[in-house]
């Protein structure tokens, strides 16, 4: 805990600000922020020992793919849908974060499981780090900065003691299904933290909260910076940004219009910086208003690329069309889990803003990030689901405990009899009244553990359920298996792959070069039909027309086996049960 410091409130700076530790404090902090959720894929390697593949959840490998369809199918950066068998399939998808991913499995030779978890890695200490920043910045006097960005790291929502009353009402066993509340069994990430266990996600949330910096900070060229680096990474993300940054600068040109600007403040050039006077607002308290002209540009022409990339040019192509119908999917958040997810930050934000209006024009920005993402999370109300929940992710959850945090400041200040934490406006926020009945700090210690327990309860549980699952959260692949993979890569072998187990048609993408006839669930062509025809296959004497479009077979299925023996196919391997036949004089498709 940090020692509150002897100079008065209103110009305090806690024993982590740079000018007495430089960056090394609020490094330690970021680094044990960001740890618990690093071991989500220790568990998977844990678990499944040397079965396992580093894919700890069904997308990972799905941007391998896309990554090894850089390297085998596209040229300039751009790629292909790996899960289209096509060798004609049109080369017109283009993401940053999948060029770096290809350099890291091609030129640098790791695998992708060490390659998803160094980005991981990477993008986990990043966010923690500018999350570190940005507590401080919102409230840069503050005694209790350190336990209040824990908080923010690991806290989530009640959806556990949710989950737990109401089995306890229904008369189910306490520990039933404790995840059923969140969504995904909690892979969907409504709070902050846990989206720090899947590596792209982690890259995301850390452009994602240095753009929401640079514009508090009013740091326009970086957030223009921060703005196109996360446009260029994912379509969801991309379209989430734009909204709220169009949102939040429609929000200050009617502000400008309607109301006389705040008065000019010294913006703060470190994090942390006192202000220059006591009982003034600290200099990072000004609030930004109307964007300037070079940002405004720039954000239009930002927006008009990514409108004209996914609405224009990409439903250009019918391969492109065909997926993109399958992601017009209901995937929407329900009553409940709104409720135990968002209700007690959402108490906590108001409890802060309710009668300090300076907060509200200080936190403004966060207030537009999280109505606009909970639109955007609830668009079904709108116009056509288009899978809601992507719009989650924490983006709601995130900025509504950032608002809240004096609600937190002036509670712990209650329970340690100290003096209020000073607010930009001067004024302390959430908890009121006299404090000559504080309790004795004893009471105040445990009511903070207890406080503790019960925010970190979401991540804690989501954790240990997948440390003790019976079954290991991710992907596996046997001794076989990696056999067969490894004999399809060293024998160079390309065209398109058959499998009688999908899991195994998905993991080849990511894994050789082969293409896939039956991969990724959203983004293979006529999945279900492929899946229908698969079957028929199997079942059946007649071959149809089906191995006229593999040139390679991997089986354990004797009925399959026999079928590829009365069409003269050549058995390549045998692994187990495993099998790898290729058509008679095949001829590998570049």
């Amino acid at each position: 805990m940090i020692t509150p410091p002897t100079t008065s409130p209103e110009v305090a700076s806690d024993s982590t600000s740079p000018p007495r530790h430089g960056q090394l404090a609020p490094l330690a902090w970021s680094l044990l922020a960001a740890v618990p959720f690093l071991l989500f894929p220790l568990i998977h390697f844990e678990r499944w020992a040397s079965e396992a593949t580093g894919f700890t959840t069904y997308d990972l490998p799905y941007y391998v793919a896309n990554a090894r369809a850089i390297l085998d199918r596209g040229h300039a950066g751009l790629y292909p849908n790996p899960f289209d068998p096509d060798p004609a399939a049109p080369v017109i998808y283009v993401h940053w974060l999948m060029n770096v991913l290809a350099t890291l499995i091609g030129p640098l030779g790791l695998s992708p499981g060490h390659a998803l978890l160094l980005i991981q890695a990477i993008g986990a200490i990043a966010s923690a780090r500018v999350m570190y920043a940005l507590v401080a910045w919102l409230l840069p006097a503050s005694r209790w900065r350190t336990p209040l960005y824990l908080l923010t790291m690991w806290s989530g929502g009640v959806l556990v003691l949710g989950r737990l009353v109401a089995n306890l009402f229904t008369g189910l066993a306490w520990n039933t299904n404790l995840l059923a509340f969140d969504p995904g069994q909690g892979l969907w990430c409504l709070n902050f933290g846990r989206n720090l266990i899947l590596p792209t996600e982690a890259i995301y949330h850390a452009l994602m909260l240095a753009l929401w910096l640079s514009i508090l900070k009013g740091q326009w060229t970086r957030a223009a910076f921060f703005l196109l680096a996360i446009t260029t990474t994912h379509p969801f993300t991309g379209a989430q940004a734009l909204a709220i940054v169009g949102a939040y600068g429609g929000v200050q040109a009617f502000a400008s219009l309607t109301s006389p600007p705040p008065p000019t403040r010294r913006r703060a050039t470190r994090e942390g910086e006192a202000p220059a006077e006591p009982h003034t607002p600290p200099a990072s308290a000004s609030t930004p208003g109307l964007p300037p002209l070079s940002f405004i540009i720039t954000y239009f022409f930002i927006a008009a690329a990514f409108v004209a990339y996914y609405f224009v040019f990409l439903p250009r192509f019918p391969q492109h069309r065909e997926i993109q119908h399958t992601w017009t999917l209901g995937w929407t958040l329900s009553g409940p889990t709104i409720l135990v997810a968002y209700a007690p930050v959402a108490l906590l934000a108001w409890l802060a803003i309710r009668d300090n209006s300076a907060w509200r024009r200080h936190v403004r920005f966060l207030l537009i990030a999280a109505g606009v993402s909970f639109l955007l999370a609830n668009h079904q109300w709108f116009i056509t689901p288009r899978q809601p929940i992507h719009f989650t992710r924490g983006y709601i959850w995130t900025p509504l405990f950032l608002i809240g945090l004096p609600t937190l400041a002036s509670l712990f200040d209650r329970l340690f009899n100290t003096a209020p934490t000073p607010l930009p406006s001067g004024e302390r926020a959430g908890v009121r009244g006299d404090r000559s009945n504080t309790p004795p700090k004893a009471i105040g210690f445990l009511a903070i553990a207890l406080l503790f327990a019960l925010a970190l309860s979401d991540n804690a549980a989501f954790l240990l359920i997948n440390a003790t699952s019976p079954t290991p959260p991710g992907f596996n692949l046997t001794a076989d298996e990696q056999a067969v993979f490894h004999d399809l890569n060293t024998k160079h072998l390309t065209g398109v792959l058959l499998t009688d187990d999908d899991r195994l048609g998905y993991l080849a993408a990511a894994m050789t070069s082969a293409r896939p006839w039956l991969g990724h669930k959203y983004n293979t062509p006529k999945f279900d039909d492929r899946q229908t025809r698969l079957a028929a296959f199997k079942s059946t004497t007649a071959a149809g027309d089906l191995l006229e479009e593999v040139d390679l077979a991997l089986t354990a299925d004797p009925r399959v086996t026999r079928r590829l023996h009365d069409n003269d196919w050549q058995k390549l391997s045998t692994q187990g049960d495993l099998q790898l036949w290729q058509k008679p004089q095949h001829n590998p498709t570049p």
